[in-house]
């Protein structure tokens, strides 16, 4: 199911409603998320903090359509994820959603050109091999492109997955805690990064972090607690 964007764009790029989860613990329901509601809109950025175990990273993995919530509406696209099944979900993240992990997630066989060439050849795109190179130069690796995760630094590897995640040029760009494995300065320049790219092809940046001057750099912020979202 190809989502048409320019059909999308006058709306919220993402609409959350009276979201809730709730999984089995035993005998025991335990919720996790509380009655999450947001906008996101075209080109913003969204930060959403909250220390650990508040239900970060189970947001974001609703957001992104990985999982369903128990009650509520998760609008993506246009979309209501909840109708969709999990295949039209994935080809939904492949045409048009890129991702940042902390721990990086690449594929430690393959080389960081070839890393993010599996992104682009996901939607057949013209000309990948180039420009998975061109973007590799622009993050400064040009001279690194044949070099697998093991020879990179940690914070090559998240250069190479943030290459990764905008090479397609996504209209949305999730990130979950991408500076929590780095050091202070390499995760700086990192962030400097990842909001040059958001700004030059006019992104929507979604991150999750426990990390305040990160979350400072969005246009906008969430707290997370104890399952509960709140305006900063």
């Amino acid at each position: 199911m190809k989502v048409a964007m320019n059909d999308v764009l006058e709306e919220a790029m993402l609409e959350v409603s009276q979201v809730s989860v709730t999984v089995q613990d035993g005998d025991e329901a335990l919720t996790i998320l509380h009655d999450i509601g947001l906008l996101v809109q075209p080109g913003q950025s969204l930060a959403i903090t909250g220390a650990s175990g508040s239900g970060k990273s189970t947001l974001l993995g609703i957001l992104a359509g990985l999982d369903l919530p128990t009650t509520g509406l998760v609008r993506l696209f246009g979309q209501n994820l909840s109708d969709l099944s999990e295949e039209a979900r994935a080809q939904l993240r492949a045409q048009h959603i890129g991702f940042v992990f902390q721990n990086f997630q690449l594929l430690e066989h393959l080389s960081a050109l070839e890393n993010v060439r599996v992104a682009a050849e996901l939607v057949a795109m013209p000309m990948a091999n180039q420009a998975c190179i061109s973007l590799l130069e622009r993050v400064g690796l040009g001279a690194r492109l044949h070099h697998t995760p093991k020879t990179l630094s940690g914070g090559e590897q998240q250069r190479v997955a943030l290459a990764r995640a905008f090479v397609r040029q996504p209209a949305l760009v999730f990130a979950d805690e991408p500076t929590g494995s780095l050091d202070h300065a390499t995760g700086q320049r990192i962030v400097d990064l990842m909001f040059e790219l958001q700004q030059e092809h006019g992104t929507t940046l979604v991150l999750v972090t426990h990390d305040a001057h990160l979350a400072a750099r969005c246009q906008r912020r969430l707290h997370l607690e104890a399952g509960r979202l709140q305006t900063l």
